[in-house]
Order: structure tokens, then C-alpha cells, then sequence
């Protein structure tokens, strides 16, 4: 510590009053004790440090907090938000979309590798960020899977990225690499460029992971009969996350001809949060999804979580 007998602590203490209750600047606040300004910001950090001050960045966006406690309790979540039902469907969406954008934005501003994940609902997010105000964050942002070649923006993953680091002021690395390679060959192929192995250092470092929820079977398709033939039905598949598909209990299902470029559960699994939006999908593969223990997060209308809690 910088100080630590009770003179200076009294001292400290009348700084950050100065400073944080009466809202003098660090200027005016030396001038008043008859310190240099320097020794000022030098005290108001001992004042954090020593515990006389506790700054706590709060989320303005709360929801249902009752539902989103008995989630975070059922699924061993660390947070998330429940946005309350609205009279219209059209109302709904909108207020869904909208406090999502500003919940991510006080959830994501801290982290520095941040991934993104695809599909309609992810694209439609990143649209809503682009009408909100948001800060500029020192960092990176990069997809967590390959692109589809659908007329689908959604699925063109290095331009949702491209469009989110423009408004985040983050830097963007993009991954030139389909999600679905024919074949083995060509998938090692793509993961042995220069683009795979910067993306996949990225993936061990990930931060923060923006991820959707989708019903199986899904809308575009995604490859599914070459990747998994007819095991998603067999094993009764309700939902994916990043094409990596599940079912009700959570358990991930694999195909034997599955040559799909995404991040590594392994690597998802280390990220500090991952945070995932919620939209049209069932109960079963909400429910699903949480019961995989990917998630950190999760953004959810109140109606679906009533319906996941009650499933």
C-alpha cells in the first residue's frame, strides 16, 4: 500500500469525500488539502485499494430478477436477463432485442477477446448494438465458427464480426474457412492456414463468447444429413449452439462424417462468459442447451423462462 498509518488513512478519506461525494476535481481537491494533484490520484487509488472507496459497475438493465435467480439457481448460471412479456408479439421482439443490446454492452465491455457465433438471431443483435450507443473497447472480436454459403447474412459470420468491431471499436481477425468442409482432407486443408491458427490462439485466450440457441431440426439446415446421416434423430436432437448439436438432457451428440470448423467445446468451456440469446427456440432446447454447462449467461424472454423452468 501507498499509506498506511491512520493519519494518512484520515487524509485519504477526506480526499475521496472531496473528490467522490462533493465532486471536486483532482485539481481543486489538492488545492483544498495542499497536495500536488499527482499525490491527489495517487490517494484515490490507496482509497480503492484499501476499501475507504468501492466503485461497482451495475447493469442498468435488470428484467425479471426473480425468474433469472431461480434460473441462475436450477443451472448453476452466474448471470443473465429475463426481459418482461409485452402485449404484442411485435412489442415483445422489439423490447427483447433492445435490452439485450444494452445488457451485452455492459456485460462484453470489459472483455477483451471476445468471439460471436451466427445465425438470424445473433445478426439481428448486432444490428440492434449498431443503434445503440456503444463505448469503445481496446480488444479483439473474432467468429467462434466458419461461414455457410447461404443467401442468409446471418451465416456470413466475418461480416457480422466486421460489422460489430466497427461499432466497438475493437480490431476484427476473420476466419476464411467454411463451417462445413466436404471432407476430412479439406477440412485439414483450412485448419492448417495461417488464418485457422491465428483464430484458433484467439479461441484459447476467448474471453467472452455471444452465442444464439436454435431448434433442431434447423432453418437454414445446417448440413446435417452429410454431417450426422440420420443420428440427430435417432439420438433425438433438439437444439444446437454453433452447430455443435444436443439433446434435452444436454448431452452432445457427434456424427462420424462431422468435419465442422468451430470452436472446440474444450476452448467455449474456458471462456470467462459465455452469453447466449435466446429468440424464437423451444423450451426443449433451451432447456437443453443450459443443461450442457456451456453457458455463463443467458437472454430470455419471461415467458420462455417459465416455461424451461417449468419443463
Amino acid at each position: 500500500m501507498y499509506m498506511t498509518n491512520q493519519a494518512d488513512l484520515a487524509r485519504i478519506f477526506t480526499v475521496a469525500k472531496l473528490y467522490y461525494e462533493e465532486n471536486l476535481t483532482q485539481a481543486e481537491v489538492a488545492e483544498r488539502v495542499g497536495v500536488s494533484r499527482p499525490l491527489v490520484s495517487k490517494m484515490l487509488s490507496e482509497a480503492r485499494e484499501c476499501g475507504i472507496v468501492h466503485i461497482e459497475v451495475r447493469n442498468v438493465v435488470s428484467g425479471n430478477r426473480k425468474l433469472l435467480q431461480a434460473l441462475v439457481e436450477k443451472f448453476g448460471l452466474v448471470g443473465g436477463l429475463v426481459v418482461p412479456n409485452a402485449k404484442t408479439a411485435a412489442v415483445q421482439r422489439h423490447n427483447l432485442y433492445e435490452q439485450a443490446g444494452h445488457y451485452l454492452v455492459g456485460e462484453t465491455s470489459n472483455q477483451k477477446n471476445l468471439g460471436v457465433g451466427w445465425g438470424t438471431a445473433i445478426n439481428e443483435l448486432m444490428w440492434t448494438l449498431s443503434r445503440q450507443t456503444v463505448p469503445s473497447v481496446n480488444g479483439t472480436i473474432f467468429p467462434l465458427i466458419g461461414e455457410a454459403n447461404i443467401p442468409n447474412k446471418g451465416y456470413h459470420t466475418n461480416e457480422i464480426v466486421t460489422m460489430l468491431a466497427n461499432y466497438t471499436g475493437r480490431k476484427a481477425r476473420l476466419l476464411y474457412a467454411p463451417a462445413f468442409p466436404d471432407n476430412v482432407e479439406e477440412r485439414k486443408l483450412y485448419i492448417s492456414s495461417s488464418s485457422f491458427e491465428d483464430l484458433n490462439v484467439l479461441w484459447e485466450k476467448i474471453d467472452a463468447a455471444m452465442v444464439a440457441v436454435y431448434d433442431y431440426p434447423t432453418v437454414p439446415d445446417e448440413c446435417t444429413s452429410e454431417r450426422f446421416g440420420d443420428v440427430l434423430k435417432e439420438k433425438r436432437a433438439v437444439g444446437n449452439l454453433l452447430s455443435y448439436f444436443y439433446d434435452v438432457k444436454g448431452n452432445i451428440i457427434y456424427g462420424k462424417n462431422d468435419c465442422a470448423i468451430h470452436i472446440s467445446l474444450d476452448k467455449l468451456r474456458n471462456s470467462k462468459k459465455v452469453i447466449c440469446f435466446v429468440e424464437k427456440a423451444t423450451p426443449q432446447a433451451v432447456y437443453g442447451a443450459l443443461k450442457t454447462g456451456l453457458l455463463t449467461h443467458i437472454i430470455l424472454t419471461e415467458q420462455i423462462a417459465e416455461q424451461v423452468l417449468a419443463f
